[in-house]
């Protein structure tokens, strides 16, 4: 999901003539109705509203084609960029963008090598995110389209540009778990996007170099990346994002330090924004982790209802390794009442979920979680 908050675009008023006969009338500034939409847009956009900022740039650029407007480019860009958010969860979404995507390469000339970059990187997220979540097609496509997006921004000096589509190909080196490569071109990108002042651009590589820490085991560092980039994502202003970081410190905090009690703020703050908007996947990951900080104290009641939040928003959200996450941490909560059926239940549905969506991650934990419950005797809460 990835808002780049440097490309705001605020609206633009463009001052009205004086209508003929009423000299003494005070002109009046004409609303430029599609930078008006564009600014709405945006600002849904970073509020997490991205249903509605597509809305607002479908008709944006309705209006900018009927009036031969010379911003209909950039109004379908930005489109697009919506859309492929919107298509990590609606592959119609996903189809439409890339509709659009061809439409803007097939009509660029040799003076649009900016908006080339923008539509190479936006087609290879569209990519990378089918095989990351659907395991569709392979990894060389996305990072082909992210390498020719990076060359084109480099050829015209487009920092900001050249620190974003870096990050992407270090996403991939991450997911072909190519470690080194991926810390290098994450620390690459995160000096690119400080250079240009990409708030939301160094929100992302700190994020991901704060996992890269915590994998090596240095949870110190990862804990102040991990705070580094919400402060990014608040700084920028990006509501949505600063709330999913916040479930990320909270998760250094309670998973990895046992300081369940100091993350529960952090999954407390998350899950209100959560139910604001109504996002499954901000409400799964909130609610597991409020989940988790009430089991630490062992308050089996309050687990119980926040597991059984962050599964059915799990379900929705169509996440079903959050869905596996959730089960384990439920069954341990069943087991400890007495309830090995349900536990084993649990954790059965989850990893036929897990097989229906084709993820691998996560079925070696909900094997052995089902091995050990087999051996075991319930434990007293």
């Amino acid at each position: 999901m990835r808002a780049r908050a440097e490309r705001v675009m605020w609206s633009v008023l463009v001052l009205g003539g004086v209508l003929a006969g009423c000299a003494h009338t005070p002109a009046q500034p004409s609303p430029d109705r599609i930078g008006e939409a564009l600014a709405h847009a945006q600002s849904r956009y970073l509020d997490g509203h991205w249903l509605q900022s597509a809305e607002a740039l479908e008709a944006a650029a309705a209006q900018a084609r009927a009036s031969q407007d010379t911003r209909l480019k950039r109004v379908e860009l930005e489109w697009a960029r919506v859309l492929v958010d919107l298509g990590r969860r609606d592959r119609t979404k996903g189809d439409r963008a890339l509709v659009l995507l061809e439409g803007l390469r097939s009509g660029s000339s040799d003076s649009d090598r900016a908006l080339l970059a923008d539509v190479l990187l936006h087609t290879g997220r569209v990519h990378y995110w089918r095989k990351l979540i659907g395991n569709e097609g392979d990894w060389e496509r996305p990072l082909t389209l992210f390498r020719e997006a990076h060359a084109q921004y480099a050829s015209h000096r487009n920092v900001r540009g050249e620190g974003e589509s870096l990050f992407y190909v270090a996403l991939v080196h991450q997911f072909r778990e190519q470690w080194a490569e991926a810390r290098t071109l994450f620390e690459r990108s995160l000096a690119l996007s400080r250079q240009a002042r990409d708030l939301v651009g160094q929100g992302y590589t700190l994020r991901h170099l704060g996992y890269l820490e915590d994998r090596e085991g240095r949870l110190d560092q990862a804990l102040a990346l991990h705070r580094q980039a919400l402060e990014a994502r608040e700084a920028a202003g990006w509501r949505v994002g600063a709330a999913f970081q916040a479930i990320a410190v909270g998760d250094v905090l309670c998973v990895r330090q046992g300081s369940c009690a100091e993350a529960e703020p952090l999954y407390s703050r998350a899950a209100s924004l959560a139910a604001e908007l109504g996002d499954p996947i901000l409400t799964a990951e909130a609610s597991l982790g409020l989940g988790r900080a009430a089991w630490a104290r062992r308050d089996g009641g309050s687990a119980r209802s926040h597991l059984a939040a962050a599964r059915a928003a799990a379900e929705t959200g169509g996440d079903a390794v959050i869905g596996a996450t959730v089960a384990l941490i439920r069954a341990e909560v069943l087991h400890a009442a007495g309830d090995d059926a349900e536990a084993r239940r649990t954790l059965e549905r989850a990893r036929a979920s897990l097989e229906r969506s084709g993820q691998e991650e996560m079925r070696g934990e909900l094997d052995q979680a089902l091995s050990k419950l087999a051996g075991s005797t319930p434990r007293p809460q």
